[in-house]
């Protein structure tokens, strides 16, 4: 009896032995003792480098900038022309060379000046014996001229002048005579950045009021048709 009870019990053991050993087993391996932590270095990628190219600025620059002109401010003018004089007073008529030149200075549209005439053969004269001998014509006006429409490319020209008219035949002296000038014409004006060019014509007529003796009166009366170019600045 002891040894059927003796094996019965060891058979229990067993049996319970063999259901418990797994789970045993199990309960083994989840409380595994794990293996000791590592360092692990991370670093980030490296960033492409960045160029950042500074110029500096040039130097300042010192311009300079003339002030604008003022249109009231008085010009001087410059001026010569050319063209046929025609002896009106004259018994025969004749049309001979004359140049002239003139300065002067400008305020607007008005110009005040001094013109020189210069006809060197006027016309062929008798002198005091009754034989003809060349004479020459010179003039020397003090000028009034006024330029209408001064915003224009053409502008109408009108002026005055009085002075002298001298006579010159060959052979003998000079004979003056005291003159009135009125000047009529068309001019064509060209603007620049250090003045003005004027380019134009005009007629002018001379008449003689008074005179010393010996004065030819034949060349009292005169008409100049000619061209003209004046520089303002």
């Amino acid at each position: 009896m002891r040894k059927r009870a003796l094996s019965a019990i060891l058979l229990s053991l067993a049996i319970l032995a063999s259901a418990v050993a797994p789970r045993v087993a199990q309960a083994v391996e989840l409380y595994e003792e794990l293996p000791p932590p590592r360092t692990v270095l991370v670093y980030p990628p490296a960033r492409p480098a960045r160029v950042v190219l500074v110029s500096s600025p040039p130097p300042p620059r010192t311009v300079y900038a003339p002030p604008p002109s003022d249109p009231s401010a008085p010009r001087l003018v410059l001026g010569a022309g050319l063209g046929p004089m025609f002896t009106l007073s004259a018994a025969s008529p004749s049309v001979v060379p004359i140049g002239h030149a003139h300065v002067g200075f400008a305020v607007d549209a008005v110009e005040f000046g001094v013109r020189v005439g210069f006809a060197p053969y006027a016309a062929s004269l008798a002198n005091a014996d009754g034989e003809d001998v060349d004479t020459g014509l010179y003039t020397t006006d003090a000028t009034f001229t006024l330029r209408l429409f001064e915003d224009a490319d053409v502008r109408p020209v009108l002026g005055a002048g009085v002075g002298a008219v001298i006579a010159t035949p060959e052979g003998s002296a000079p004979a003056a005579g005291f003159g009135l000038s009125a000047r009529a014409g068309l001019e064509l004006a060209f603007d620049f950045e250090d003045g003005e060019v004027g380019a134009g014509l005009d007629g002018i007529v001379t008449q003689v009021v008074g005179a010393e003796d010996g004065f030819p009166w034949e060349l009292g009366t005169t008409l100049t048709v000619g061209a003209h170019l004046d520089y303002r600045f």
